[in-house]
């Protein structure tokens, strides 16, 4: 199953491309050579930002001729159906039939770690081969259900599998259990830190400049932190005196700020710095949203050039379409923004969801709406991202999304139905029944009513089963009726009673029924049709088709 059927940006799935100066480590290969050996299921790869943990394990990966499956993490994948949807897309890159087997039952139970997690390791052990899944950034998870999931899959992992994790912060496993048992390999920040000969590698022609013992001191200065080396090495190419340069560089957090903003962007041109700033509201870059966002038109060339020039700015394919910041880089450029010009930065968020609107990108679109303040249009938006959410089943990232409509959800009838599905999914079936009412009080004249129908149906026969008007949130939704269920609704096999019959699959799965809009209605709305979202027609244009954009590294 390809990848964007499930809503996974395809560089999510893939290691970053390798730095300009790629330096080999082979010490570090040889610890991670060794956990494959002793087929331990878990190498953890835990340092701060900048030790280069992503590029180690790419660049051993790449060397090694074995399955090997790559999931880079981001902000939303806290919501655990949208976790085990993309794991499950990475794997299933690797294994073919992966994904049909496993997927239904992560969107079923909505990414539900008893059901996924037996259903992850039946899978791989039917496959036989040897797999690593390596995920990247996970300390980006918050999700307690995900971490009991991870660890429940290190201690069920079959012999063939291991799992590396690439992560800032430790998880909240049990690690001393796994150390005492012998299930777990590491690499800490002393491990990554750089020894002088490596540092020549990756400082390449400026380390000429140093002596053996001034090299040893920027190491010694630098602790090893390989931004921190990356930064010394840019600064010294302009250093009139690359040794005295050395005596007043040092590696903590606070002086690369000082660095990055009194050197790297003091010594840059006015139209390169001006265009940095005002694309720090961008997770990740490419030619034509620089344009849009910027008024250039030229992002393509210089999007090239800059990350030809700097290595902090990182290439995140092969073909040089999309990029990032370095995550340093970009808290800096996003302060340095703020106090620039404050006042731009709802516009610069708003030029941006433009440009991922125009592109067919609702669910990026809405993050930079909110961002920018502009309530309506994310509330707008919400109309197409809810359902889509729905139908993955990642009902808390939806519930998050509505969180930040708020209040305003009441007088917007998409949002309150929205808000309606996610309590009647949870079980709160009078909360449901008021979310449902408020909908219907601010329901708009050209919106067909019979939209509402299948929640009407779903919560009225819920509060009719349930015990007291606030079921209990542990327990199930009653079966649909009429054949009406959620999109994420399926049979919830693995939580029945032992003997207990399942329940008859629904007719129609789809949250909303295939209805249009009232006829010769000259609203620019229409609702949820065929089990997808509400669309505007501010733009007629065809969306222009474009490489889905990645996300964070």
């Amino acid at each position: 199953m390809a990848a964007d059927e499930i809503g996974v940006a395809a560089t999510r799935l893939r290691p970053p491309a390798p730095p300009r100066r790629l330096v080999e480590r082979a010490r570090l290969d040889v610890i991670l050579d060794d956990g494959i050996e002793r087929h331990v299921p878990l190498m953890l790869i835990s340092a701060p930002a900048g030790s280069g943990k992503s590029t180690l394990v790419a660049s051993w990966a790449s060397e090694r001729a074995r399955a090997i499956a790559w999931l880079q993490i981001e902000d939303g994948d806290s919501d655990p159906a949208s976790f085990w949807s993309s794991l499950v897309a990475a794997v299933g890159k690797t294994l073919p039939d992966f994904a049909a087997i496993v997927r239904p039952l992560v969107v079923g139970s909505q990414g539900d770690e008893r059901v996924v997690v037996p259903a992850i390791v039946n899978a791989i052990v039917d496959d036989c081969g040897p797999l690593v899944v390596v995920i990247d950034d996970y300390q980006l998870i918050e999700s307690a259900g995900i971490h009991r999931g991870m660890e429940r899959l290190l201690d069920l992992a079959p012999e063939q599998l291991t799992v590396v994790l690439c992560t800032r912060v430790d998880p909240p496993f049990r690690l001393g259990r796994m150390r005492v048992r012998k299930r777990i390999t590491e690499v800490r920040a002393h491990d990554l830190r750089f020894a002088t000969d490596e540092a020549i590698a990756l400082l390449g022609p400026v380390a000429a400049a140093l002596s053996s013992s001034r090299l040893d001191d920027l190491c010694s200065r630098t602790e090893g932190w390989a931004a921190g080396l990356v930064l010394a090495g840019l600064s010294m190419e302009r250093a009139p005196n690359p040794d005295s340069f050395v005596d007043v560089f040092r590696g903590d957090d606070q002086l690369v700020v000082n660095y990055l903003s009194d050197e790297l962007l003091a010594t840059m041109g006015a139209g390169d710095r001006q265009r940095l700033l005002e694309t720090a509201v961008l997770d990740h870059l490419t030619g034509p949203l620089v344009d849009a966002v910027t008024g250039s038109s030229d992002g393509t060339n210089w999007l090239n050039d800059i990350a030809h020039r700097n290595q902090l700015v990182v290439r995140l394919d092969s073909t040089g379409e999309w990029f990032r910041y370095h995550h340093l880089l970009r808290d800096l450029l996003a302060l340095e923004a703020k106090r620039s010009f404050p006042e731009r930065l709802p516009e610069l968020h708003g030029l941006a969801a433009a440009w991922f609107e125009t592109h067919a990108e609702p669910s990026r679109a809405v993050v930079h709406r909110f961002a920018a303040g502009d309530l309506a249009g994310a509330m707008a938006l919400m109309r197409l991202v809810g359902p889509d959410l729905l139908g993955r089943g990642q009902v808390k990232k939806l519930r998050s999304l509505l969180e930040q409509v708020g209040s305003a959800a009441t007088t917007d009838a998409g949002c309150a139905l929205l808000r309606g599905w996610c309590d009647y999914l949870a079980s709160r079936y009078s909360a449901a029944q008021h979310w449902l009412d408020l909908s219907l009080d601010v329901w708009p004249a050209e919106f067909d009513p019979m939209i509402a129908m299948p929640l009407r149906i779903n919560v009225a026969l819920g509060r009719a089963m349930s015990p007291s008007p606030w079921h209990s949130p542990n327990s199930s939704p009653p079966p649909m009726s009429c054949g009406i269920a959620p999109p994420n609704w399926r049979r919830r096999s693995a939580r029945r009673t032992p003997g207990q019959a399942a329940p008859p699959r629904p007719k129609n799965s789809s949250l909303w029924p295939s209805l249009a809009r009232k006829p010769n209605s000259d609203s620019p709305l229409t609702f949820w049709h065929s089990s997808r979202s509400l669309s505007t027609k501010s733009s007629k244009a065809t969306p222009t088709p474009h490489t889905p954009p990645p996300t964070r590294r």
